[in-house]
C-alpha cells in the first residue's frame, strides 16, 4: 500500500479508522450476541433435556419425533437416548456451532476494538 492511502485510512492519532466500531453500533452488537447465545442455550435445552409423550409417540422440545437412536450414534458419540434422526442431528450440529461461530466472531471484533 503506498505512503498516501495508509495515510488517509490513518487519523490524526495514527490509528486506523476503519477498525472503530461506534458506541450505539457495539452496544447493539453486544446486545445481538447475547441473545443469540440465549436462543441457541434455549434451542439445545428444548432439543436434548425437554421430551413429551404424545399419542403419536416421542417427541423432544422442538416438536420434533422422537425415535431409538442407532447403533453408529449408540457406539461413538454414546448416545443412549431417544433422538430426532440423521437429518436433525447434522441441522443441530451447524445451528448449533454456526452460531456459536458467528457469536465468537461478533464478540473479537468487540473486544479487539477496545
Amino acid at each position: 500500500m503506498s505512503p498516501e492511502k495508509a495515510q488517509a485510512l490513518e487519523g490524526s492519532d495514527g490509528e486506523s479508522s476503519s477498525a472503530k466500531v461506534h458506541p450505539v453500533l457495539k452496544a447493539v452488537l453486544g446486545g445481538v450476541a447475547a441473545v443469540w447465545f440465549l436462543a441457541d442455550f434455549v434451542y439445545v435445552w428444548f432439543g436434548y433435556f425437554v421430551t413429551s409423550r404424545g399419542p403419536d409417540g416421542l417427541h423432544d422440545g422442538l416438536g420434533r419425533h422422537l425415535s431409538q437412536a442407532p447403533m453408529l450414534m449408540r457406539i461413538f458419540f454414546n448416545q443412549d437416548r431417544m433422538w430426532a434422526g440423521w437429518s436433525w442431528f447434522f441441522a443441530d450440529m451447524v445451528i448449533v456451532w454456526g452460531s456459536l461461530a458467528i457469536i465468537m466472531l461478533i464478540v473479537r471484533r468487540l473486544v479487539e476494538d477496545e
